[in-house]
């Protein structure tokens, strides 16, 4: 059984990261709209910019990643943030991808995915930025107690556990490297 999980990647850089994160955003947008647009390739051309039949063969492969854009732009910034979905795998290859190609415009571009499963009983809190021409990352993983019934006080409770554990990685993200500053906080 496949579970899905949500990635909500937030990306702290200069103007030049927050157009590119706009950008992508909008044309993740743009394709979902398209007729013939596939949302299993989706990633795969807008992101790693692969063929449409190239995006097809690989999305066709059994071991490969199935990836797709969700959009959150109506409630999460269209220039600091993008949600993604992946069935049973985590994205750090992506985020890694997206780190790499960020730093191109902003050398202490910043990124943190927080991703959780479906059933909501984990979640992990990755930062992730560049040191020394390599990537580098922090990271914090949270078991969460589901009720039998879920609620709307336990869905704001795992939004407050949420934000305590970006706060907390964060907080190790400074300790490791004393370059950070409050104002990188995302």
């Amino acid at each position: 059984m496949s579970t899905s999980v949500t990635n909500h990647l937030t990306i702290s850089g200069n103007e030049q990261v927050k157009k590119f994160v706009k950008k992508l955003n909008e044309e993740f947008i743009k394709d979902k709209q398209k007729k013939n647009s596939d949302p299993n390739t989706a990633v795969r051309r807008l992101i790693y910019g692969h063929t449409n039949e190239v995006a097809e063969w690989l999305s066709r492969d059994p071991n490969t990643k199935y990836v797709y854009f969700y959009d959150e732009t109506h409630w999460r910034p269209i220039d600091t943030s993008i949600s993604l979905v992946s069935q049973s795998n985590t994205i750090e290859d992506i985020q890694d991808y997206l780190l790499v190609t960020l730093s191109r415009l902003d050398p202490f571009v910043l990124i943190c995915n927080q991703y959780f499963n479906e059933y909501l009983t984990t979640i992990t809190t990755r930062y992730s930025l560049m040191c020394d021409l390599a990537p580098d990352d922090i990271e914090i993983y949270t078991e969460v107690k589901v009720p039998k019934v879920e609620n709307e006080a336990f869905y704001n409770r795992f939004d407050r556990i949420k934000l305590k554990d970006k706060e907390k990685a964060f907080k190790l993200l400074k300790k490791k490297f004393n370059w950070i500053k409050d104002d990188l906080y995302i």
